[in-house]
């Protein structure tokens, strides 16, 4: 069984009580009851649901965004069939409409464009939410499917009267900025960043914020654990481009972590995969303006400390004898000399060095590695040799 959705272009949104499970799509809600059964289109029912924009659940409560409004609603207990019109609360703290919603910790996140507040259940008999004294944010949300669990807080991409296109993360009740200048001038870029899609995935003591910019067709990665960003792409071969991530959402299932694509896919992700669903990976390394006062210095030798021996076993000649590439630019990056390759060693090569020698004069050096081939890539670290100019 199936049920057509309304569909506004903007993600959908889930909330399980584990025998119901309630679905936000197109402003209207849809309550699926079992899994032979299908989709309840529950805001056309007695007109005592208000529509939902986005969904949560907490405290034995489904809990509904009413779209273009201040305000949100509140199932009966366990019970997403049942709506009562007077179990409605305002965000009272702020003017600007909700746009978001979200539990963590046994509290109600609630964003506005400019503004977020708290919510908690106290247990009272007419409505059982009620906003936290003092947990008042000055910092609402540009990109409602940015709003995110990570590591045991909130992250959301921010917005306020004085600007947007900064991420936050909750400590406590008070944002901390974890973007940087960089990040954010490139997000600036963008023609809207009210498109952002963020979804977190765990996997080797390495939690992951990833968030995709549609419009701006980049996916950019926070890895909470060195605090540290990356870019993540899809290739495109035939083209020879990187275009955004093309896996959007994240579920993590039986010790498995599924992925779903803008294609329709389900995809698998897991170590030991070495391409994306056939598609060669893109490794790309830069490293920061390597200058002297502007004085030109002389690049002898670089050596790439990686993990030797990676290649594969077998007859395909892709991944066999995996090669690592190197360019450069004397210009800050601007323009680039044309690629090196030296090998990353065939399988079993556990002494292989690679290293690149005779590589000119610059004044304002820039230096990328990039790697295409199906392989364990583990890149360590760079050895310099360099002879300082006088001029």
């Amino acid at each position: 069984l199936y049920t057509f959705l309304s569909n506004d272009g903007k993600p959908c949104y889930f909330a399980s009580n584990n025998a119901q499970a309630l679905i936000s799509s197109g402003g209207n809600g849809y309550l699926v009851q079992g899994l032979n059964t299908g989709a309840i289109d529950i805001s056309v029912a007695g007109g005592f649901f208000f529509g939902a924009s986005m969904v949560a659940y907490l405290d034995d409560f489904f809990i509904a965004l009413t779209p273009r409004s201040r305000q949100f609603q509140i199932s009966g207990i366990n019970d997403g069939t049942s709506w009562n019109p007077l179990d409605v609360a305002i965000n009272g703290g702020s003017a600007d409409d909700l746009v978001g919603l979200i539990t963590d910790h046994e509290y109600l996140y609630l964003f506005g464009n400019r503004r977020a507040s708290v919510w908690y259940n106290n247990g009272a008999a007419d409505f059982p939410f009620t906003p936290v004294s003092g947990a008042f944010m000055e910092q609402g949300c540009v990109a409602p499917a940015s709003i995110a669990r990570i590591d045991n807080s909130v992250a959301w991409l921010g917005q306020d009267e004085n600007g947007a296109n900064v991420l936050w993360k909750a400590h406590g009740f008070i944002p901390a900025r974890i973007s940087n200048h960089a990040i954010e001038a490139a997000w600036s870029q963008y023609s809207t960043t009210a498109d952002a899609i963020a979804m977190v995935v765990q996997r080797n003591g390495h939690t992951e914020y990833r968030i995709t910019f549609p419009s701006g067709d980049a996916t950019w990665v926070y890895d909470v654990s060195t605090g540290m960003w990356h870019e993540r792409a899809t290739f495109d071969l035939p083209r020879g481009v990187q275009h955004a991530q093309n896996q959007r959402y994240h579920c993590y299932s039986n010790g498995v972590h599924y992925v779903l694509g803008l294609d329709g896919i389900i995809y698998k992700e897991a170590d030991g995969i070495y391409d994306d669903a056939g598609v060669p990976i893109r490794r790309i390394r830069v490293a920061p303006v390597l200058a002297d006062e502007n004085k030109r210095v002389l690049f002898h030798r670089l050596q790439i400390d990686l993990q030797p021996g990676i290649g594969l076993d077998g007859a395909p000649p892709v991944g066999v004898d995996p090669q690592l590439m190197l360019r450069y630019s004397n210009d800050s990056a601007r323009t680039w000399s044309s690629e090196m390759m030296v090998s990353a060693g065939k399988i079993g090569d556990t002494e292989h060095r690679v290293i690149f020698n005779r590589l000119g004069s610059g004044r304002r050096r820039v230096f990328e590695v990039s790697t295409s081939d199906p392989a364990n890539w583990v890149l360590i670290a760079a050895y310099l040799e360099i002879t300082q100019g006088a001029h």
